[in-house]
């Protein structure tokens, strides 16, 4: 055994790059962004077998190899994380280079910042502009709508607590004394904005 992991350690090699992480969450219930470094970039130091380095320089050149690290809801216990870029290189690169390693990276650490959400229900109205029109039916009245939680629902403008759909442009060309019986999609809505 002994024999083996010493003639590993002559054939490995080291290989250092400047890569770009990416956070990410795997639920809606939280947001992340990256606090430092901004860029998300890294001087990381790879060591393993010539081979396999000269591989993950080739699928990083490609972007075959693009690390994203998922920031889980059990790490986020508070409004930032803090981690070791060791371990999250280490943990990206693990099952697709099982033979290299992350020996240092610069900057050692990544700060993430965790915003995490809330749902509220808000209700939706439709704007006609100077059209006509009887009361639009909307159904539903009200839909579910995921809210920072540190930005609280009584920060809200009066005009941001509904979900408005505006048809104004469609009526234009609509004759008069026609039912219109169609879906229209809800905005994607910035809050607060």
């Amino acid at each position: 055994c002994l024999i083996w992991m010493y003639a590993d350690q002559i054939n490995s090699e080291n290989l250092t790059e400047t890569v770009t992480l990416q956070v990410a969450s795997p639920t809606t219930s939280m947001n992340v962004e990256l606090q430092e470094p901004v860029s998300g970039q890294f001087q990381v130091t790879f060591t393993g077998p010539r081979e396999q380095l000269e591989r993950l320089k080739r699928d990083m050149g490609s972007g075959r190899f693009k690390p994203v690290y998922s920031i889980l809801p059990e790490e986020a216990n508070g409004d930032l994380v803090v981690k070791d870029c060791v371990d999250v290189f280490n943990s990206l690169i693990r099952n697709h280079y099982n033979a290299v390693s992350v020996i240092e990276t610069k900057p050692a650490q990544i700060k993430v910042f965790v915003d995490h959400m809330i749902m509220v229900k808000m209700p939706v109205q439709v704007y006609t502009g100077n059209t006509k029109t009887t009361p639009p039916v909307v159904i539903p009245d009200k839909v579910d709508v995921l809210i920072s939680k540190t930005f609280n629902e009584e920060q809200l403008s009066d005009g941001d607590r509904m979900i408005v759909v505006n048809i104004e442009n469609h009526l234009l060309n609509k004759p008069e004394d026609q039912a219109i019986d169609e879906e229209f999609p809800l905005p994607q809505v910035i809050l607060g904005s």
